[in-house]
């Protein structure tokens, strides 16, 4: 049977940051993705917030300019400004940058710099079954003393200890279409995705089409949905690119250490809830779950310390995002109290649910 002193089941942000961190550390660590190609099939919006968005939504985390250097190859195009479209058709423009990504290209960018760092990737290898012994791939073992789950919302590692579930998966559909669409990131609220919302988010080739619909709402099909959405935008043409996915919706799950196996990213539902953003999380997690796991390996803390750091630097975060969610189901089943509710917050209270700070001052 083959050990490591890590196994690392997923390559998306997340399981790749942690698997560089292992690795630099000096830690035997395997990298683990059941995917022919890191980062395809896509399933993700694209958009991340530039470096002073994000420090300006996670205050807290520290050394945030070397933890997203990415390389130009990774970025379709940069984005000036966010805006917000209530039902009645107001828009509600501020000033924001941040970019569109080539999302697979930046995920096999992360997944390199792991193995440059030491770690051993194997693609094609899905993950049956995990233990506190190990995982077990096509008829195969492999022990680890550390076992971190990054393997998305529907995580074979979570289920297979038994630990907590994200309480809602969000539904998305996505089409990637050609065309000129500017450099503002446009979200789109009402009932084109009731309890949702659509986007569209600009690349230097086109741009993301997509929505979100919580479940448990009855009527149209998401596909009919999205249809709808692009021929009110007024392009008929149809997708060159088609992508879906779910959305953990319903804040972190309540256990993200159980022995020695530790959960991060979609696996951990640690996505701001009221946007569904997860890559900035992500890495974050991703980078304190590596770094707490290369430090138990060497003699150090526990590895239920990881769930201390990654509430001290993103908890409030996540907290703030959950709570504005939770305070906009209150209205979001009607377009005109949603347009109502948008006047009334207006762009300042637009911008600090964008930025997951207390909506209210104090929730």
């Amino acid at each position: 049977m083959e050990r490591y002193d890590a196994v690392v089941v997923g390559a998306g942000p997340a399981g790749s940051v942690a698997a560089r961190y292992l690795a630099e550390s000096g830690a035997s660590t395997l990298l683990l993705d059941k995917r022919d190609e890191i980062g395809v099939p896509i399933e993700c919006g694209e958009f991340l917030p530039s470096i002073s968005s994000l420090q300006e939504i996670m205050p807290a985390v520290k050394g945030v300019p070397e933890l997203f250097d990415i390389p130009r190859s990774c970025i379709s195009r940069s984005t000036s400004k966010i805006a917000v479209i209530s039902p009645g058709g107001k828009r509600y423009e501020l000033a924001f940058e941040g970019m569109s990504l080539w999302r697979a290209k930046y995920d096999q960018h992360l997944a390199r710099l792991a193995e440059e760092s030491g770690a051993e990737l194997r693609t094609r290898t899905p993950v049956k079954s995990a233990s506190r012994d190990g995982v077990e791939t096509d008829g195969e073992l492999i022990g680890a003393n550390v076992i971190i789950g990054a393997d998305g919302p529907l995580s074979i590692v979570r289920r297979s200890l038994g630990m907590p579930a994200p309480r809602e998966l969000t539904p998305c559909l996505q089409y990637t279409v050609q065309g000129d669409f500017g450099d503002s990131v446009d979200m789109y609220f009402g009932s084109v995705a009731p309890g949702g919302y659509a986007w569209m988010i600009p690349k230097s080739d086109g741009a993301n089409l997509g929505l979100g619909v919580p479940p448990g709402r009855k009527g149209r099909t998401l596909r009919s949905r999205l249809e709808s959405f692009m021929f009110g935008l007024g392009y008929a043409e149809g997708p060159k690119l088609e992508t879906s996915g779910l959305v953990p919706s319903s804040g972190p799950v309540a256990e993200t250490v159980r022995g020695n196996v530790l959960l991060c990213g979609d696996a951990a539902g640690q996505v701001m809830a009221s946007n569904g953003g997860g890559i900035p999380i992500a890495v974050v997690c991703g980078r304190a779950a590596g770094e707490t796991a290369a430090a138990f390996l060497k003699g150090g803390p526990p590895l239920q310390v990881y769930e201390k750091r990654w509430k001290a630097e993103v908890g409030q975060v996540l907290t703030n995002s959950l709570h504005t969610k939770k305070l906009s189901d209150w209205w979001m089943w009607s377009d005109p109290l949603i347009g109502i509710a948008m006047r009334l917050i207006g762009k300042w209270g637009i911008r600090r649910s964008l930025t997951c700070k207390k909506l209210l001052g104090i929730y």
